[in-house]
């Protein structure tokens, strides 16, 4: 018979596992946004439009 306690215990960890690491992740994305919100903001070329227009 499967070990339901143990099987429940082991996705219990690896949930909370993921989630740590998704905050963490997040909270870094946060701390570099703040060191670089000064900054002049970056403008990026829309290339699509660049390729329609040699299309059209």
């Amino acid at each position: 018979m499967a070990d339901y306690k143990e099987m429940y215990k082991k996705m219990f960890v690896s949930v909370s596992q993921a989630i740590e690491l998704l905050q963490k992740a997040q909270q870094e994305a946060e701390e570099l946004y703040l060191k670089t919100a000064a900054e002049e903001p970056v403008v990026l070329a829309d290339l699509r439009r660049n390729e329609n227009a040699k299309n059209g």
